[in-house]
């Protein structure tokens, strides 16, 4: 893809609109998914993400964790909390730094409701 410069800003070539609307699809079919998945489990479409995110790192910790799902620190706290009362997430420390904020690791049970 490329894009040019001008007066009026930047444009994209007329030959990557096809390329640009295919991924701007693909990206709405893969948020339905996350939200098609969660709602048996009446998970919202963020969890589900915070979840496969964690399942496929392991562990991963929350400032990496936050700029993967784009989330604040503040918000995805409470995300993790919530996931965590629910029994799919379980938090640990750092072995190596005690100041290092919890991360989150899967469990492999289903949500409680």
């Amino acid at each position: 893809m490329t894009a040019t410069t001008g007066a009026a800003g930047i444009r994209a070539q007329p030959q990557d609109a096809g390329l640009a609307e295919a991924l701007v699809d693909l990206s709405h079919h893969v948020l339905h998914l996350f939200a098609d998945t969660g709602r048996e489990d009446r998970l919202s479409q963020q969890q589900v993400e915070l979840v496969c995110a964690v399942i496929l790192r392991r562990s991963v910790g929350m400032t990496e964790l936050g700029r993967l799902l784009h989330v604040e620190k503040s918000n995805l706290s409470n995300l993790v909390d919530r996931l965590e009362q629910r029994g799919l997430v379980v938090r640990t420390r750092d072995p190596n730094d005690r100041r290092a904020p919890r991360s989150p690791s899967p469990t492999r049970a289903r949500p409680s409701r």
